[in-house]
């Protein structure tokens, strides 16, 4: 085998192998043999037909796996005489398939290797850390929504019109007047609905304002432009409406009672002091996440690194694809989910660049500073998930026990690691 270097730019290499003749027809002789004896001919016992006619049989056969055996083995030979570790998988160009009596074989690989990383000082890195802090219209606003959870929806006994701020139950259904046709999910019966909540689209709430218990209306609406439908954006809609009922919300009164029923403490005190300290629960740890977000962010300023496009590309589809599944999650149908893609493109890419930059430092750091996880910090994740879960910690085990899941928890607490040197290093306001 000869190899060589045809093509050094950036992170970007191409290798050329090239195999003489009797390489390729010593390979080929083997693979005959060992389907000769293999395979049973016509009017011929197991392993005695003649070589010819196997030839003639199995020849397109033979010449695919041995092409398939000499690309395998030679280009990670190429590999190692030239010290070289692609990060994903070549593109390979073959130039014939080797046949007997063709001469020799060649192929080149194409691929991108992992930049070199040349580590700045880390005290130059700068963050900013926000207080955690409640105030108390946090705490309002908590106690608040357990007092709506708990009002009562009662009838409006007057004899009134709708107006703003009621809720209203109604019957209706929508149709696009000009194809004549329902709208896809565009109707309900007994629909509870609040008047000036602005859940529906623009005019809709206000069509049903002036309206009477056991009335009828029609409402012709436009759907907004950026509707997350795109079939129906921009198109004029009709919808037949009936009032079934004007109702009012009553709330209980803030009270040590209500407090009890709410949250099962003693009084309003209690129950304030609770929610006090969950809050400041979650928004530590959101600060803890932030402030390490912030650090990798600042490690990736610091550094200037070249990305391997080919690493981009894929994290960028990886993007995508979560986003359109959590986009469907949500009801957006196929045409809003590939116009939510055209609209964010750039974005896709830019954060795949950001994100494939900070592994690469990340692994470099622990690289450098053997930041690597153990089997005592792998045992210190499964029992804090366990505590936080309550999952029984050798299910937890289980779950991560198949080697992909095994190498995102690893570079996990990797993560976590080089986020804990980086804090001791750097200068935090």
């Amino acid at each position: 085998m000869k190899s060589e270097i045809i093509e050094n730019k950036g992170l970007k290499r191409v290798i050329k192998v090239e195999l003489d003749k009797s390489e390729v027809t010593n390979a080929l002789e083997k693979e005959f043999v060992k389907v000769q004896r293999s395979v049973e001919l016509k009017g011929f016992r197991k392993g005695k037909a003649p070589m010819d006619q196997i030839k003639a049989a199995y020849g397109s056969k033979v010449s695919q796996t041995v092409l398939e055996s000499l690309v395998n083995d030679n280009y990670f030979n190429a590999l190692e005489e030239h010290k070289l570790t692609p990060i994903a998988m070549p593109k390979i160009d073959v130039d014939e398939s080797p046949k007997e009596n063709s001469g020799g074989f060649s192929f080149t690989a194409e691929f991108e290797v992992k930049p070199e990383i040349e580590l700045k000082d880390l005290s130059k890195l700068k963050v900013k850390k926000e207080k955690a802090e409640i105030k108390d219209e946090d705490i309002d606003m908590v106690i608040q929504k357990a007092r709506e959870s708990k009002a009562e929806v009662n009838p409006v006994l007057e004899d009134r019109p709708a107006q703003m701020k009621d809720w209203v139950k109604i019957d209706f259904e929508g149709y696009l007047p000009k194809a004549k046709k329902p709208v896809d999910n565009g109707s309900a019966k007994d629909f509870l609905l609040e008047l000036g909540g602005n859940s529906l689209i623009k005019g809709f709430e206000e069509g049903i304002e002036g309206m009477k218990v056991g009335g009828e209306k029609t409402l012709s609406l436009h759907f907004p432009t950026e509707y997350f439908q795109s079939e129906l954006a921009g198109k004029p809609v009709d919808f037949k409406v009936k009032l079934n009922s004007i109702n009012k919300k009553d709330f209980p009164e803030l009270n040590d009672a209500f407090a009890k029923e709410a949250s099962g403490l003693e009084d309003m005190a209690a129950f304030k002091k609770q929610v006090r300290e969950d809050l400041m629960e979650k928004k530590e740890e959101s600060l803890k996440q932030k402030l390490s977000d912030d650090l990798l962010n600042a490690f990736a300023d610091l550094h200037t690194v070249e990305v391997p496009e080919s690493i981009i590309t894929q994290q960028a589809e990886n993007f995508k694809s979560s986003t359109s599944q959590r986009l469907a999650q949500q009801g957006m149908n196929q045409g809003g989910i590939d116009d939510y893609h055209k609209k964010w493109e750039g974005d896709y890419r830019n954060n795949a660049e950001k994100s494939v930059k900070v592994s690469f430092l990340v692994e470099a750091l622990a690289s450098k500073e053997n930041l690597y996880p153990d089997e005592e910090n792998l045992k210190e994740y499964y029992a804090d998930l366990s505590t936080k879960t309550g999952i029984d910690m050798e299910k937890i085990k289980s779950y991560y026990g198949g080697p992909e899941k095994q190498r995102e928890l690893e570079f996990k607490i990797m993560e976590e690691n080089v986020v804990k040197f980086l804090k001791d290093k750097a200068t935090i306001s």
